[in-house]
């Protein structure tokens, strides 16, 4: 196992979970405090953490950020199953440590249905080869095949790894309501490659986008087949420099996008963006501190963000920061439904954070302050999603949840936001989330109390029962409509086996 996050993880940073008491990445990270974790498609998931939306929630994995920078959607549209990945660490962002070498082979088996439709998934991983493939059985007669997905991953252990993946999916509802998209189709293909050598590395991951959409313009006209095209480059090289107390990385990253939505935006075929980054961390007893500093060489702007912990007895105080550039959907992107906002100024939050731990409980209490925060706000003169910087805006939450005992962790988490103005937003929630977790070695339960719409607290709750090798679980047990009755949570009743022979 290659435990990755050395450069930005905080070493104080006590709360994991070890994949061997719930045999399936997504629903470990659910069952963390303070996330909050919603399909949009087994390829494509919304990930909050403590409120934050999903696009400033950083994935790293072999100690680089993955993050697509076309569309915060795309994070987790990397080529890897749950069976690569056997340690997740979350704190102001995710990380994955990668399993390269399994002499013995695994296979994982999942058969379920999902809103009312039968798919089956299969997984499996022998020495540096991984493999999956998902399909929900559901014949596509407008394009032709099933909704599925398919990956192959090869690992290099400590030295990175190579990997593939393809998404065809039925997308309707996931980015308008059918009124107005009454048919959506996606297809995605996505390449990363991670090379770490002694102090040097290198990533690349590429991601070509197809969405084909039909567009309701009115009660009798249909625009059929209309299409948004989009090719997205991440590279980044990297050196690390450990010296004495402290570690230093210093980073060239370039952005690219070539898209038909760009060339109607800016009137050119593509657009990129290159940034210089160091990343340092220094090490005095019980005090860390680092900092991060982001040169965008294009505009010749920057940002820095600091961050301080200091460890006193069972207390630690944190002071972090966050400030991240718009990404391209938010700049460029243009649909009947959204409208991107090439003006956008980069977001920034500042978080006080206290934790006191003993040897039976963690609970922390913080609050943070969000400043030009990126978010869709509806219209509702033009029936449009547009792309503004909100007003500074509060937020307060606490957690709490126990050390292991018994192979069992219990967790509960509140948060909520305190926004001046009342703005139907896609993504941010102003209702308060109340969370109660559980996940042990045989039952896992999680309860969500949230509700977008009305300010009506509303339970999710999902149950799962492991036995040796299988799993029994229902998500969403409660199911009801949200978000304008377009968008499910969608109750998903599952088996699955884990095979390791």
């Amino acid at each position: 196992m290659i435990v990755i996050d050395t450069i930005f993880a905080f070493p104080n940073e006590s709360f994991s979970y070890n994949l061997k008491n719930e045999i399936n990445l997504e629903k470990t990270i659910s069952y963390l405090p303070a996330v909050y974790l919603k399909n949009r498609f087994p390829s494509s998931m919304n990930l909050n953490y403590r409120g934050l939306l999903f696009n400033q929630v950083g994935i790293y994995i072999n100690n680089f950020e993955v993050n697509d920078p076309q569309t915060g959607h795309h994070n987790f549209n990397i080529p890897l199953n749950s069976l690569d990945i056997p340690y997740v660490k979350l704190r102001n962002f995710l990380t994955l440590s990668t399993l390269g070498y399994s002499e013995k082979p695994k296979i994982n088996f999942e058969l379920g249905q999902n809103k009312g439709k039968p798919f089956g998934l299969i997984e499996a991983k022998m020495k540096n080869l991984s493999l999956s493939y998902y399909n929900n059985f559901e014949y596509n007669f407008e394009n032709g095949h099933y909704d599925h997905y398919y990956q192959i991953a090869s690992h290099i252990g400590e030295y990175g790894f190579f990997g593939f993946r393809r998404n065809n999916f039925d997308a309707t509802g996931f980015f308008a309501p059918p009124k107005i998209l009454p048919f959506a189709y996606e297809t995605t293909t996505v390449f990363l490659g991670i090379i770490n050598y002694k102090q040097i590395g290198f990533l690349l991951r590429t991601h070509h986008d197809v969405f084909v959409y039909d567009y309701k313009r009115d009660d009798t006209t249909i625009i059929k087949n209309l299409k948004n095209e989009h090719f997205s480059l991440k590279s980044q090289f990297k050196y690390i420099l450990n010296y004495k107390n402290s570690i230093w990385e210093l980073s060239y990253k370039r952005d690219f996008l070539s898209s038909n939505i760009v060339q109607r935006s800016l009137n050119k075929l593509f657009a990129f963006r290159d940034f210089l980054k160091l990343n340092s961390h220094i090490y005095l007893r019980n005090i860390n501190f680092s900092i991060g500093f982001e040169y965008l060489i294009n505009n010749k702007s920057y940002l820095i963000t600091p961050n301080l912990d200091i460890k006193y007895k069972n207390l630690i105080f944190s002071i972090s920061t966050f400030s991240r550039y718009p990404d391209f959907t938010e700049l460029y992107y243009r649909d009947p439904a959204n409208v991107g906002n090439p003006n956008l100024k980069p977001e920034f939050y500042l978080c006080p954070e206290i934790l006191y731990q003993n040897h039976f409980v963690i609970i922390k209490t913080f609050y943070r302050y969000n400043y030009n925060l990126i978010d869709w706000v509806y219209n509702n003169d033009s029936l449009k999603f547009y792309a503004q910087n909100l007003s500074p805006i509060h937020s307060f939450g606490f957690e709490a949840f126990t050390k292991e005992f018994y192979k069992t962790q219990v967790g509960i988490a509140f948060f909520k936001y305190i926004s001046r103005e009342n703005l139907n937003s896609k993504y941010l929630d102003n209702t308060p989330q109340l969370k109660f977790s559980i996940l042990s070695k045989f039952i896992s339960l999680n309860v969500i109390y949230n509700e977008k719409l009305d300010e009506k607290l509303r339970p999710i709750l999902d149950i799962h029962i492991k036995y040796k090798f299988a799993v029994l679980g229902i998500d969403d047990i409660l199911e009801k409509n949200y978000i304008n009755d377009w968008i499910k949570p969608g109750r998903k009743i599952y088996v699955k086996f884990l095979l390791d022979f």
